[in-house]
């Protein structure tokens, strides 16, 4: 099976610190969160995706995803992935896997060991100790299943200004000469 590699999150979009309310399950109806006039939300661009399902030789209804750009460790790793709502995890394939999904010409695939910021977890959250190996998980599909770890690591959703990059990237460079200005 195809190794992946999972990343719990979560995000937390309210401005200030979370109230009781907050934590509650949406099965307990908690309230919306209070928002300042002066928060503006951050909206994320999405491409549609639809496939004809065809019944009796007629297109009976149409399938339909919904996929946006995610940014994944540090530094940024650029993914298109499909929005599930039905998991609090992002699903990507790791630059381990060797299925013939994987292997798709093109196919982008994350590398945990090019990620400062990655860490090994258990899938209770729990860091995994460096002699240890992680939990293991299996989902299925209708059309099959995946296997891999669970990770956590930064998530930014959306796609980079090129403004925004080239800044970013002016600044690593900036500090990194820095730090080897320092060290000499």
């Amino acid at each position: 099976m195809a190794p992946l590699v999972a990343f719990a999150f979560v995000a937390l979009f309210a401005i200030g610190s979370a109230s009781r309310n907050e934590e509650a399950s949406l099965l307990q109806r908690p309230e919306p969160p209070r928002v300042s006039s002066a928060a503006r939300p951050y909206v994320i661009g999405l491409r549609r995706e639809s496939v004809p399902v065809y019944r009796h030789g007629r297109v009976a209804s149409f399938k339909t995803s919904y996929s946006g750009v995610v940014s994944v460790g540090s530094p940024a790793q650029h993914f298109r992935v499909v929005f599930d709502t039905g998991s609090g995890n992002l699903v990507l394939p790791a630059v381990e896997c060797d299925s013939e999904a994987c292997l798709v010409p093109g196919r982008r695939r994350f590398n945990m060991s090019a990620s400062e910021t990655s860490v090994a977890i258990n899938a209770d959250g729990s860091d995994v100790p460096d002699d240890e190996e992680g939990d293991h998980s299996k989902i299925g599909f209708g059309t099959g299943q995946i296997e891999g770890e669970f990770i956590r690591d930064i998530v930014c959703f959306g796609s980079p200004a090129a403004k925004d990059v080239l800044e970013d990237t002016a600044a690593e460079v900036a500090a990194a000469e820095a730090a080897a200005a320092e060290a000499a």
